[in-house]
């Protein structure tokens, strides 16, 4: 997940280059899925406390990842591990392999057509 996570779980001791960007993940959020009709018959108090509730968990969350991951990374070089940087020939290809494998899946999966297709007209 990053730096934090990697080196609580001893990454380091295995890996000694630690590349980024971290593109299969572009940033940590918390999603909350509910019913689109269980969420109508709540009373509008409820959402907006479930809202609230939300929210804060996830800026909470994304804070402390941005207070302990600097922490974590300075800790993983000093342990020796180098920081390379993915070459932008390497983010293409990833890139291109994941849209191909949406489309694929988008081909045999009409739930995740449904989804992909709109969030492709947005990317």
């Amino acid at each position: 997940v990053g730096p934090y996570d990697d080196e609580k779980l001893g990454f380091y001791k295995v890996a000694k280059n630690y590349y980024y960007p971290g593109f299969w993940e572009p940033g940590p959020t918390i999603h909350f899925f509910v019913n689109k009709a269980e969420w109508a018959k709540l009373p509008k108090e409820y959402q907006e406390a479930f809202q609230a509730a939300a929210y804060e968990a996830n800026v909470t969350m994304m804070a402390e990842y941005d207070h302990k991951n600097p922490l974590a990374l300075a800790k993983l070089m000093q342990s020796g591990v180098k920081v390379r940087e993915f070459s932008p020939e390497i983010l293409k290809a990833a890139a291109k392999a994941a849209s191909d494998l949406y489309a694929e899946e988008a081909d045999k999966n009409p739930a995740f057509k449904k989804i992909y297709v709109e969030y492709d007209k947005y990317r």
